[in-house]
């Protein structure tokens, strides 16, 4: 469970016209899988903010680093995508410094899926990435490769309660932070199942939104096995295998809410 208004809510911009000055580098060599890289330049005090458009939906991100490139998943389907990068100047107002449009044209969009994002960030020599592969080692399918995942932070972990209270707007999992405290909220359990399982072949989404099962605002996991996606809930899951309560591994559709997923 995490706060709503830190993860997603969107700003209310100031638009003004965009300038040419910004300096900010697009990097589309993977856009035929569904991302889009970008580096940010300026050096300012308060990351810039990353607004991603298509197909009537729109998501807000940070610009966390400074001069390296950071991944960022087109999630809302084939189309023209409008990207706008805006600098804090006071209070809620803000400066358009870049503009671009782009069209998403993807033959298969679970392969949006298997990759490192801001949101998702893995590399092959993570400790995490590399104990995955030693885990999954002999499985022969994606189901059993799932399931070794999944058991493997389903046993492990365990919920912070305390976290949430001094999470900053722009916190984004670090998969090896995660995995050596065994610890976390749901964006971390969801970052760091969809790192793991990505990072052997299967296609996971993080989601966030809504939950009959949870009270706050939450993020979960949608994964593609067997040729159609499921929802998993490792943040769920914990609570009830912790309190020796029974759960089944794949949730009911209608218990949840989806309003973002990367």
């Amino acid at each position: 469970m995490f706060q709503k208004q830190i993860y997603i809510a969107l700003i209310l911009f100031i638009f003004f016209p965009s300038l040419t000055y910004a300096k900010v580098s697009v990097d589309d060599s993977g856009l035929e899988h569904g991302i889009i890289r970008i580096k940010n330049d300026e050096q300012t005090d308060k990351p810039l903010r990353l607004l991603v458009e298509a197909n009537d939906q729109k998501e807000v991100y940070y610009l966390i680093k400074q001069n390296e490139f950071e991944d960022f998943a087109l999630t809302f389907g084939n189309g023209h995508y409008t990207l706008s990068i805006y600098r804090p100047i006071e209070d809620s107002k803000y400066l358009r410094i870049f503009n671009v449009v782009l069209n998403l044209s993807v033959a298969d969009e679970r392969s949006i899926y298997l990759n490192a994002t801001q949101e998702i960030a893995f590399e092959e020599n993570d400790f995490t990435i590399k104990h995955t592969k030693k885990l999954i080692d002999g499985s022969k399918t994606d189901y059993e490769k799932f399931i070794k995942i999944y058991e493997d932070v389903l046993h492990s972990y365990s919920y912070d309660y305390e976290k949430i209270a001094t999470l900053k707007p722009t916190y984004i999992p670090k998969i090896d932070a995660i995995f050596y405290a065994e610890t976390g909220i749901c964006y971390d359990f969801s970052a760091l199942f969809a790192a793991m399982s990505r990072s052997v072949g299967i296609p996971t989404k993080l989601v966030k939104g809504t939950s009959n099962l949870v009270s706050a605002y939450h993020s979960w996991n949608e994964v593609y096995l067997d040729g159609q996606w499921h929802i998993v809930d490792l943040t769920f899951d914990i609570g009830r295998y912790k309190s020796k309560r029974a759960f089944s591994i794949f949730k009911n559709v209608s218990d949840y809410f989806k309003e973002l997923q990367f």
